[in-house]
């Protein structure tokens, strides 16, 4: 499968460190895990019949490409993704495919 750039098999420490700065999560998922020289990203099928991306590090374009070409080869639906970005701009982003906000999560603080 093309990726874009040539494969490897680690992560940095600075990837991380951007990463779990950028994302402000505090985990990576690592299923499906591939890095590459451009970044690095994990996924899985969801039983829905989406590509779903766990994890996601590095340019966005190159990786919409990835998903794109690998949900065509699984057969798939199409691709999911969870984001803390406005959903405003991942549209000016991939403008050349309709992004649709699927779902919301809801958060309930318990207080003490």
């Amino acid at each position: 499968m093309r990726v874009g750039g040539s494969l490897r098999d680690y992560i940095t420490k600075e990837e991380l460190d951007r990463y779990f700065a950028k994302s402000e999560c505090d985990k990576l998922y690592i299923k499906n895990l591939i890095a590459t020289d451009w970044g690095f990203a994990s996924w899985d099928v969801d039983e829905d019949g989406y590509l779903f991306v766990l994890s996601c590090y590095g340019d966005g374009k190159l990786w919409k490409e990835f998903f794109v070409s690998l949900a065509k080869q699984l057969k798939l639906k199409g691709i999911r993704f969870v984001t803390r970005r406005n959903p405003e701009a991942w549209k000016r982003l991939y403008k050349d495919c309709e992004i649709v906000l699927d779902e919301y999560v809801l958060k309930y603080e318990l207080k003490e």
